[in-house]
């Protein structure tokens, strides 16, 4: 960071009293995804005397600092660049791309004096995004695990009513419409430090959360919607309802994206670093679109944990509602807790799971404060989950159907060990099954089960999930264990007490572990440990594609960012019948 500007009590610095830069901003009116370019001429430095410093190999020098909101005073910036040697009359830095975080842009010039503090030569005009700070934005949608039912949620600045128009594709007429309540939260309302703490790039505001729920919804069908306040709308999108549980369109392919991980430490107003998460995403889109050309959408999107990567700096959930906004209006986006959402140490009364003191800190685990003191309350108020299952405690553990698919949510950052709520939600869920209709059961958790990732801290917490839950798992005929946490991609065998249990001709007799931790978060380390019940395993940035295609098969795909390509793909073939053989062995 720059060293700290000093301000007066209106939180102005030091303006200089013959130096005036002019700086010159483009575009004047913003969308998001712009880039912008701040102009100005080295002549006016020239001639007062001050030549703008080449910082490019020094810690301090002269920059162009970025502030949101325009009124923000001059310690209170959210971005900066280096001010270039000068070289030509017109020099020019980017920002960008830029979201609207409900605020307008100005662009400072801020000259380093030799004591290390710093004047402001100049001022740029403020720029304002073109439907306000009142854009609808960060729009998401996600079922509710009741019939008939889809949740939409967005962010504005409006404290008014949240409304939704839609109608049946097809059918424009009637629109219907259905509404909603905003909510909010404040830093008062987190755990601790530095979550708790207020600044421009600490805790910001976060708008209103607009949250709606459409009712009446034909199952298999397609709805054009849009959302909106006060006549502020979103462009117009669609999503389709999931089948109705039971029907012939429910025995039909199933297609969706998994991953975990997806955050990338992006500065407030920079660019996204490499191949990263505006990869993973721009991969994904470009999936929908071609799914959607050829008449096989995919249905939804499951994240396993990790998420924004926020911790404490509120900006970037900003730019995860706008990152993930393209996919998340357009198909069901399902989320589980992280240790970056929800590990705290302090605070614990602020903990929306309520969960005991300050949270799960076994001796045997590395639970730390790795969210930053947000303890998870962005996540509870940025996403509403399904709930409907009778122990279920949304987002923490839930559990939806969609087809010929069961998926049950865990956290692996709470207490997971027989007798706790966590527990007898999972016992719940697995005991209400009904194969026939959900032959596929998936259950979720950001730390991995399985892994050949050396690690010793987190080998021993894989341990203590193996002795809590891995007999049940494997009892009530578990197909797929999805998890994240490391930053890279894993898959085993069929697995069970460490033994790989395949039939002869091929069919899984075993949970499946697949960690893909890999969509955006700094790579871990290629060192692996070697282990009889890994298959793949690799470090490149990616995302999984998995097509259930029927009662018995379906195909997992490893998709490589950097190149588009699969790097591992994998048929899952089972009868769903060996949980019927380990259930007399429980007998």
């Amino acid at each position: 960071p720059l060293p700290v500007v000093e301000v007066n009590e209106e939180g102005k610095a030091h303006s200089a009293e013959h130096v005036d830069v002019t700086m010159l901003v483009q575009p004047s009116v913003l969308n998001v995804g712009d880039k912008i370019q701040v102009s100005w001429s080295s002549d006016e430095l020239q001639q007062e005397g001050h030549q703008p410093q080449a910082t490019f190999d020094k810690p301090h020098g002269d920059v162009i600092a970025a502030y949101c909101p325009d009124t923000a005073s001059d310690d209170q910036y959210i971005d900066y660049r280096a001010v270039p040697s000068v070289g030509t009359k017109l020099l020019t830095v980017e920002f960008g791309p830029v979201v609207n975080m409900r605020c307008r842009y100005q662009f400072r010039y801020l000259h380093a004096k030799a004591d290390g503090k710093y004047d402001v030569y100049g001022r740029s005009a403020v720029v304002g995004f073109r439907q306000g700070t009142s854009e609808p934005t960060q729009g998401r949608l996600a079922e509710t695990g009741r019939p008939g039912e889809m949740s939409v949620m967005w962010v504005s600045d409006l404290n008014s009513p949240s409304q939704v128009q839609f109608w049946t594709s097809g059918r424009p007429i009637p629109l219907q419409n259905a509404t909603g309540k905003p909510h909010t939260y404040n830093a008062t309302d987190l755990c601790n430090t530095p979550a708790t703490d207020i600044g421009a790039l600490k805790f910001r505001d976060p708008g209103f959360i607009h949250h709606v729920v459409l009712t009446g919804l034909v199952p298999s069908t397609v709805y054009p919607y849009r959302y909106g306040s006060d006549g502020h709308w979103s462009e117009w999108n669609e999503f389709k309802t999931a089948p109705a549980p039971g029907s012939r369109e429910s025995q039909t392919d199933i297609n969706f994206f998994v991953y975990g991980d997806l955050g990338e430490w992006r500065s407030a107003a920079g660019p996204p670093p490499g191949d990263r998460a505006y990869t993973t995403l721009g991969g994904i889109n470009k999936d929908l679109f071609e799914s959607f050309l050829a008449d096989n959408r995919f249905d939804f999107v499951l994240h396993v944990g990790d998420i924004s990567y926020a911790r404490g700096l509120a900006y970037q959930w900003e730019q995860f509602g706008n990152l993930v906004e393209p996919v998340a209006t357009r198909i069901p986006y399902y989320v589980g807790i992280g240790n970056h959402e929800y590990d705290h140490v302090a605070g614990g009364d602020k903990d929306p799971s309520h969960a005991a003191g300050d949270g799960f800190h076994p001796k045997w685990g590395n639970y730390g404060d790795d969210s930053g003191g947000e303890c998870a309350v962005p996540v509870f108020n940025r996403f509403s989950m399904p709930n409907a299952s009778r122990l279920s405690q949304a987002p923490f553990w839930y559990a939806h159907s969609y087809g010929m698919i069961h998926v049950i949510w865990l956290s692996t950052e709470h207490d997971y060990y027989p007798g706790s709520r966590q527990y007898d939600f999972l016992i719940a869920e697995l005991e209400a099954l009904n194969r026939t209709l959900t032959p596929w059961v998936f259950v979720n958790g950001h730390r991995p089960m399985y892994s050949s990732r050396k690690s010793p801290d987190n080998y021993r917490i894989q341990v203590h999930q193996r002795e809590a839950y891995e007999d049940v798992l494997h009892k009530y005929g578990v197909d797929i264990f999805w998890s994240g946490h490391y930053h890279s991609y894993e898959r085993t065998c069929a697995v069970y007490q460490e033994k790989c249990m395949e039939s002869p001709d091929g069919r899984v007799e075993a949970t499946v572990h697949l960690m893909v931790g890999m969509a955006g978060a700094q790579r871990d380390p290629p060192e692996w440990d070697t282990k009889s019940w890994t298959k793949r395993h690799y470090i490149d940035y990616g995302y999984n594609r998995v097509y259930v295609k029927n009662a018995t098969h379906l195909l997992s795909e490893y998709v490589e960012n950097e190149s588009g390509e699969v790097r591992d793909s994998v048929w899952i073939v089972s009868d769903h019948r060996w949980h019927a053989a380990a259930e007399r062995q429980w007998a």
